[in-house]
């Protein structure tokens, strides 16, 4: 039987059924793999503008602290010099008050100016 030509036959034919099944096997394994993979790549191009935002959030938060330790600083500076100019004008403030209780102590309101009648013109 195993040199009949019919037994070589269904030998052969039983080769190519084998054949056929294994290359099934292999397109159903990669082509489904393949197709899955390229799913997946353009599943995550999608998420490549999330992706790029992330990236950019650390420097984000440190200007965010950036802007709040300048406007700490420029409160301070602020604050300065209010103080500065209050300083400044201390002597005048305390003359003002001390010409207030003059004019007050001597019956006036105060000096009064008009125009200078010796002026020439």
């Amino acid at each position: 039987m195993a040199g009949s030509s019919g037994f070589q036959q269904m030998q052969g034919l039983n080769q190519y059924n084998l054949g056929q099944n294994l290359n099934n096997l292999a397109t159903d394994i990669y082509g489904g793999n393949y197709s899955q993979e390229r799913q997946n790549q353009m599943g995550a191009l999608g998420q490549l503008g999330n992706t790029e935002q992330a990236m950019y959030l650390p420097a984000n938060e440190l200007m965010g602290v950036g802007a709040l330790q300048q406007g700490q600083q420029q409160n301070i500076f602020d604050q300065m010099f209010g103080n500065a100019a209050l300083k400044a004008n201390w002597p005048l403030q305390q003359l003002g008050a001390l010409g207030s209780i003059l004019g007050q102590a001597v019956g006036g309101t105060g000096i009064q100016t008009g125009p200078n009648q010796f002026a020439t013109k």
